[in-house]
């Protein structure tokens, strides 16, 4: 009898009375590998070999039905390890092991159905995880089973049968110019005072701030170079290169942020620190350092001494982030574009500026119809009086 080619496969009952379909997959390793299913039925299996010898036939191969959600994570995390930054292989981590895996670790890959991860996805948004991180659950889940797909492990991605939650416009807080003023007038005595210039006038991410070093800051041109972050990753700050070229940019510095950075660099060279710097983030050069380490600000000690400071002086509750939303919506307010808004922002579309700041765009309108009034009238008023 001659040999079974690749693709065929043999129907029998076993002594238990399951009946199993089995299937020549070719060779490995110098031992043959076939593929077994099983079913209670002859028409049952028949069934499950009529799909292997199609997904065979055509020219793709048979999933390895003994893979788990927990085993695939564990090695597509470790094959994403360096191509991706610290923090993201972190969060990713984090959402894998809190969220994921207590639900699916233990189930079989090819076993995933849209249903359960939608159920799943819905779930988390009643014990009140926010849509946005949801979505992000989601991404990433996404991510892993179209790895999963690309190395052959299951024939379709069943988060991509899925939907998000639907996202509400995200609301922010901002400062009128007359809160900007008073708020800065209130940090002048405080090592916030700097800080707080820059997130006014440059609009950075607190993470772009921590990380500006003196190098970045051509006060002769009124410009800052904005290339890296601070990072707390594996028990240390690091500072890591923005991933994208959209957040790597320059950012005009307005005068009253250059005022502050003369005055932070004066006190920087003849204030003592408590403690000597880490010789590592002393080199850095960083524009903003702990009067008590001498090493990298924490962003969450910059959040609280913020709230005492505001609270102080009688301003409403803000984060760090919402100077950058400040400095977003004045830009706006003031006419400015926003394409040149999305490059001062770094962000990656214009897409992302308009859904965080669009709806400010038609009061900025109004302002330039308003001005153009006043422009005519006095020019008028010259004509007539001419």
């Amino acid at each position: 009898m001659s040999k079974r080619a690749n693709g065929e496969g043999c129907i029998y009952r076993r002594p238990d009375g399951r009946w199993t379909a089995s299937i020549t997959l070719g060779w490995k390793n110098g031992k043959q590998a076939r593929k077994h299913c099983y079913g209670k039925a002859r028409q049952e299996v028949y069934d499950k070999l009529s799909v292997l010898q199609e997904a065979i036939k055509q020219g793709g191969s048979v999933a390895d039905d003994r893979i788990t959600v927990a085993a695939h994570f564990e090695n597509w995390l470790a094959s994403v390890r360096q191509s991706l930054a610290p923090m993201t292989v972190a969060k990713y981590e984090i959402l894998a092991r809190v969220h994921i895996l207590p639900q699916f670790g233990k189930t079989k890959l090819n076993k995933l159905k849209p249903g359960q991860i939608q159920a799943f996805l819905n779930g988390k948004l009643d014990e009140g995880l926010a849509p946005a991180s949801v979505v992000s659950l989601r991404g990433l889940f996404s991510s892993a089973m179209r790895q999963a797909v690309d190395w052959d492990l299951i024939r379709s991605n069943p988060v991509a049968r899925t939907k998000n939650p639907k996202m509400e416009r995200r609301e922010f807080s901002s400062l009128s110019p007359e809160q900007m003023a008073a708020l800065l007038e209130a940090a002048r005595p405080t090592p916030l005072y700097a800080l707080i210039a820059v997130g006014l006038g440059l609009g950075l991410r607190i993470s772009e701030a921590l990380g500006l070093c003196w190098k970045e800051l051509h006060a002769e041109n009124r410009t800052a170079f904005v290339r890296q972050q601070l990072q707390w990753v594996n028990g240390k700050y690091v500072l890591r290169d923005l991933k994208s070229k959209t957040s790597r940019r320059v950012v005009p510095m307005p005068e009253f942020v250059i005022e502050a950075l003369e005055e932070q660099r004066l006190k920087q060279a003849i204030e003592p620190y408590a403690n000597e710097p880490n010789p590592e983030s002393a080199a850095w050069g960083l524009v903003f350092r702990s009067q008590l380490t001498g090493g990298p600000l924490d962003r969450n000690n910059v959040n609280r001494d913020l709230q005492r400071l505001l609270a102080k002086s009688g301003l409403p509750k803000l984060r760090y982030h919402d100077l950058r939303h400040t400095f977003a919506s004045q830009h706006l307010a003031f006419g400015t574009p926003l394409q040149v808004a999305r490059d001062l922002l770094g962000h990656s579309t214009v897409t992302t500026t308009s859904d965080l700041y669009g709806h400010l765009v038609p009061s900025a309108l109004r302002d330039a119809a308003n001005r153009m009034d006043v422009l005519m009238k006095a020019s008028r008023e010259a004509f007539s009086n001419g």
